[in-house]
């Protein structure tokens, strides 16, 4: 995988074996529902999908597509289970940094009983994902691929030089993304942020592939593409914090519960989402540059 006239196939195959093989690792452990297994196995499965979309032109769409389309539900499913995971430790350390007089109404138990009952409701709905015809299709696609790759009908060729075109046009999406993100006059500015983070995160994921190959510069995108990433990714958390908060304090008020301290942990989130914002600008303008 170091020498430099590695080819695209073999590491294309090296990639999708790993991940192949990480899928089947974690699996027992995300049905036991062990700490962060539910976390590493929709990693595994976004980096499946970008390495099937980043370096396409060297795969048969026509079986790769569907198994890309099957990712997604499957990261999907993983996802909501993931993000409540998220939810949770962020809002309890918001409240561990109050001042008990902006405690009113202990809400901490209350949230967290809130939290835990849909966290279980989404484990027992990656249960069934996991169950379904469609989730064992995907894993018999995936082992077959181990004798047979979906190759397109094209010659192998060096890695550096073809994969290293693809980790070319990943950085320009993630260029276009990022910039149409820090422009001051983004009226959809959480959308283009998200698109900005994913950008990011495809790109990382190409380099760090390709690091043993292309050395040094792939290994400089995917710090910077990390970077990126995880500024973003924090700033995607704060916001999907703030509007869960809200509709928590919906119902605490519907309940007769005191609401003061949602209130204040919004705010607290709305200035965090802000320094994200402005980590990201000044971040994307270093990099840029």
């Amino acid at each position: 995988m170091t020498d430099k006239d590695t080819s695209d196939h073999a590491v294309l195959a090296h990639e999708l074996e790993h991940l192949r093989a990480t899928l089947h690792r974690l699996d027992p452990h995300v049905r036991d529902d062990l700490p962060d297994a539910v976390h590493q196995m929709r990693i595994t499965c976004r980096r499946l999908r970008s390495a099937l979309r980043t370096f396409r032109k060297s795969l048969d769409r026509g079986a790769t597509d569907p198994v890309r389309d099957d990712l997604k539900w499957l990261g999907g499913a993983l996802g909501r289970a993931r993000d409540l995971e998220v939810l949770r430790a962020r809002i309890d350390r918001l409240l561990l940094a109050q001042s008990p007089e902006l405690l009113r109404g202990h809400p901490g138990p209350w949230i967290d009983r809130r939290i835990d009952a849909a966290r279980r409701t989404a484990h027992a709905d990656v249960l069934e994902a996991m169950a379904s015809p469609r989730y064992v299709a995907l894993l018999v696609t995936l082992d077959g691929w181990q004798k047979r790759p979906p190759w397109a009908g094209r010659p192998d060729r060096p890695a550096r030089k073809r994969m290293g075109r693809a980790l070319d046009r990943a950085w320009s999406d993630m260029e276009r993304a990022a910039t149409a993100a820090a422009a001051n006059d983004a009226v959809d500015r959480i959308a283009r942020l998200h698109a900005a983070r994913k950008a990011a995160k495809r790109t990382r994921y190409a380099a760090e592939m390709l690091e043993p190959v292309l050395g040094q510069t792939a290994g400089a995108r995917a710090a910077a593409a990390e970077e990126i990433q995880d500024i973003l990714g924090d700033h995607r958390d704060t916001v999907a914090a703030i509007v869960h908060l809200r509709e928590l304090s919906d119902i605490a008020h519907a309940e007769g519960r005191q609401t003061f301290t949602f209130g204040v942990l919004c705010a607290r989130l709305e200035a965090d989402a802000a320094d994200r914002e402005a980590a990201f600008e000044q971040a994307w303008g270093r990099i840029s540059a």
